[in-house]
């Protein structure tokens, strides 16, 4: 009896790569040629490895229509996205330069108190020895800011600005009587006498009483 090909021999016989030796004991061997007839056979793939296989991708997204708008979404998002950034950063910083009195179109004054190391808006509370005081105005159509002592009737600051000033620091004394002072926006030099006829017309006056009973 001719001694059998080795199992290795016979598969590579199977699946392509046979030898003569091979082809001549296959022809007359009834068992080898089972065993070469068994390993071409195709076996099933297993359940738990076709479970394996990555689903198919769902028909929709295989649209040339899509493969088309999603390049060129984003050629016009990024611009937008970054059109609406600088947008909302100018907003934001423009919003924070202004103060909190301002108001569009209308010249308007306000009071900055500095008690100790704190600073904030004169809001109407009564002021004491030592709180320093000073004057933010927005002149808007206005060319001249004046501020006018009412107890004494002197000019204590004067200045042509544009649009919007803040004027020097005064600190309150410990003397008794009120603290009354008025901010006078003008196109012209004004006297001390203003505040008794300011008419809102030629010019603007605000009065503002820092501490209780002034006149």
């Amino acid at each position: 009896m001719t001694e059998h090909p080795s199992f290795l021999a016979l598969d590579r016989h199977a699946l392509g790569e046979p030898t003569a030796d091979v082809i001549l004991h296959v022809a007359g061997c009834l068992t080898c040629r089972a065993h070469v007839e068994a390993v071409m056979v195709a076996a099933p793939i297993p359940a738990r490895v076709l479970e394996l296989r990555q689903a198919p991708a769902p028909r929709w997204w295989r649209a040339p229509w899509l493969r088309l708008a999603v390049p060129l979404y984003l050629v016009l998002a990024i611009p937008f996205a970054a059109a609406t950034h600088w947008a909302v950063g100018r907003y934001v910083a423009k919003q924070h330069t202004r103060t909190a009195f301002t108001v569009k179109g209308a010249p308007t004054a306000a009071a900055w108190v500095k008690r100790g190391d704190t600073v904030t808006l004169w809001r109407g509370e009564p002021l004491g020895p030592g709180d320093a005081v000073r004057f933010q105005v927005v002149l808007e159509h206005f060319t001249r800011v004046t501020v006018i002592d009412a107890t004494s009737k002197t000019v204590l600051y004067e200045a042509a600005v544009t649009k919007e000033t803040t004027t020097p620091a005064w600190t309150l004394d410990a003397a008794p009587g009120g603290d009354v002072v008025w901010v006078v926006l003008s196109n012209e030099a004004v006297t001390p006498a203003i505040v008794d006829t300011c008419d809102g017309g030629s010019v603007w006056c605000r009065r503002f009483e820092l501490r209780s009973g002034g006149k």
